[in-house]
């Protein structure tokens, strides 16, 4: 593992690719994700997700798109591959649990802005369809304390936000166009004196 401070980047070596994390702090601080994945999982989700899966669709006035929900996916892949990367990412130990998701979004879908104010957790949404351009939609958009605090992360596959669910930490996914859309949502409960990332680099 390599990190390299003067540009908050860091390197987590692992088989099959490494993690490119860049840590900002605006409009709040959260970390863009690079490589986030073993490529070979990516494939399988997309597989699962075209055959077999059970979605059942989310709607209210705020979002719309569907689920997949951890009971579909294998166990043995997300415990013992995606949950191990994330904590390391999150820099938390191993008895911080993860919940898990998969979030389809198609033609006309995605999600408003809100800030999940009633939860404190943290969260890694990665992209695991093709990468598309700012006007195809699905981006991942992070907003601060003022409407013009914006960052918008177009989507792309396999890399990630991570960022902490708390008030005024607002986000939203544009709307799709002519296309879906699969984000892969991992979220970290936050438990006393297991979280260490309050530190001058981490979120």
């Amino acid at each position: 593992m390599t990190r390299r401070r003067l540009g908050v980047t860091r390197t987590l070596c692992r088989r099959e690719t490494s993690i490119r994390i860049q840590n900002r702090s605006f409009p709040f601080k959260h970390a863009a994700c690079e490589h986030v994945l073993p490529q070979s999982v990516i494939p399988e989700i997309v597989a699962y997700s075209q055959s077999g899966a059970c979605w059942v669709e989310q709607k209210s006035d705020i979002y719309h798109f569907s689920s997949l929900g951890s009971r579909g996916l294998a166990l043995k892949t997300f415990v013992n591959i995606l949950s191990p990367t994330a904590l390391k990412l999150l820099h938390v130990f191993h008895d911080s649990y993860v919940t898990y998701d998969v979030f389809k979004f198609t033609d006309g879908q995605g999600i408003g802005v809100h800030d999940d104010s009633d939860i404190d957790v943290y969260r890694l949404a990665i992209t695991i369809s093709g990468t598309r351009t700012l006007t195809e939609g699905g981006s991942f958009i992070l907003i601060g304390k003022q409407a013009s605090d914006v960052i918008v992360y177009p989507a792309s596959q396999n890399s990630g936000v991570l960022f902490r669910t708390r008030p005024g930490h607002r986000h939203a996914v544009s709307v799709v166009k002519g296309h879906t859309l699969l984000l892969l949502v991992l979220q970290f409960e936050r438990r006393p004196a297991t979280m260490i990332v309050e530190d001058a680099g981490m979120i």
